[in-house]
């Protein structure tokens, strides 16, 4: 070959593919510790399954605790209620309870509200695998 920049040539293109490859690798070693840490939020994440059988574990406990215990366990997890003054119309005592641990109910974060205001009747619900 009779090119005198040739050397050049291919000194500058060896540049651009090392800065090329460079970059792959950083691109590469990211990806890697984003999957990792994608592959950590999955194994600490409950599911509904672990849920569920967390509050069948729960009722099994809670129904062999003696009544001080379940006791305990009531004022460690409500840490207040608010009851209406005088009677209220629809009959409810209690307005509102606020525990101890983030609950979201209707919109609202760590209050959960017993009586409702409207034709809505308060509801006891029972969860079980479906």
């Amino acid at each position: 070959m009779d090119d005198k920049h040739y050397e050049k040539r291919v000194d500058s293109l060896n540049r651009v593919l090392d800065d090329i490859y460079d970059k792959l690798d950083d691109a590469q070693t990211r990806l890697d510790e984003v999957n990792a840490e994608i592959a950590m939020v999955q194994k600490s994440a409950m599911t509904k399954e672990s849920i569920f059988e967390m509050l069948e574990g729960f009722s099994k406990y809670y129904d062999a605790m003696a009544p001080e215990d379940k006791k305990e366990l009531l004022r460690a997890m409500i840490s207040s209620i608010e009851i209406y003054k005088g009677k209220h119309a629809d009959g409810h005592l209690i307005k509102t309870i606020h525990f101890t641990f983030p609950v979201t109910y209707d919109g609202e974060s760590g209050v959960l509200f017993v009586s409702s205001t409207g034709g809505e009747v308060e509801t006891v619900v029972l969860l079980s695998r479906a």
